[in-house]
């Protein structure tokens, strides 16, 4: 799954300067990093009032782990991605292997920005931990699991029809929710198709809701992406979807609500 980093452009320190999301100032820790992975990010570069800086800004992005004129990985592509930059690291590399040869070590995540202007500015420094390869077998209890529940919210052919609590069900475990996004086997025409998910009433997203946009199927394609505010679905908490917006000329069909995340 590919994690999201909110990189807050103004934070008063590049050491905190990932946030919880585009207006959400709070300071985020990164998860440890376990050699033999790829890791996949999404990085959204935002003033943290929601506004986000495009490619159309930002000629490269260099993402490095380790020691400042030592990296242990590195990446300086990125690839568009609906409002970010995708970015990944290689931690299968000998070098990484080696680095943690003797355990676990905490090293040095750095994201650096150069814009079409020639202005070259460190965003991010943060301190990780890498860990060698998960092999031990552990109890069921204390087992993490990437989940993904999918909810339908209407037939196939069913045209949309805007409305509360079209679906409600209840959490069979606590989750870190991590993503959510919304698909149609119809796509909408004239307005886009707005969804919330709400827990115990109250919208666990944040000034973006899920969105799928006119003549688009998926809301991965969407200008603008879903902010999670409430991050924590608590075990047996009620989970209810309501669909905000329907498509003005025409509504939509097949409507499914996908939300992923790691059991906690």
């Amino acid at each position: 799954m590919v994690e999201k980093i909110y990189i807050n452009l103004n934070a008063g320190s590049i050491t905190s300067a990932r946030v919880e999301s585009a207006t959400d100032p709070t300071p985020k820790s990164f998860q440890p990093l376990v050699v033999g992975d790829v890791r996949e990010f999404d990085f959204f570069l935002t003033d943290g009032n929601g506004n986000l800086e495009t490619s159309s800004d930002v000629r490269s992005l260099d993402l490095k782990l380790g020691s400042p004129g030592n990296p242990l990985a590195e990446q300086i592509q990125f690839l568009p991605s609906s409002g970010g930059f995708r970015m990944s690291l290689n931690l299968s590399s000998q070098t990484v292997k080696d680095a943690v040869s003797s355990g676990s070590i905490t090293t040095n995540l750095e994201l650096s920005r150069t814009t079409f202007s020639g202005e070259t500015r460190t965003l991010l420094q943060a301190q990780v931990d890498l860990t060698g390869q998960v092999s031990d077998v552990v109890s069921s209890p204390d087992q993490v699991y990437q989940e993904c529940l999918i909810v339908s919210l209407s037939g196939e052919t069913e045209q949309l029809v805007a409305g509360s609590d079209k679906v409600i069900f209840r959490m069979p475990f606590s989750m870190d929710l991590l993503e959510v996004r919304a698909s149609l086997r119809t796509a909408p025409l004239g307005s886009s198709v707005i969804v919330d998910i709400n827990q115990n009433g109250a919208s666990v997203l944040g000034s973006q809701l899920i969105e799928v946009e006119a003549y688009n199927k998926s809301s991965q394609n969407s200008t603008n992406l879903p902010i999670i505010a409430n991050d924590l679905l608590t075990d047996d908490s009620e989970i209810s979807i309501d669909i905000d917006q329907v498509g003005s000329s025409l509504p939509g069909s097949g409507l499914k609500v996908y939300l992923s995340g790691r059991r906690s």
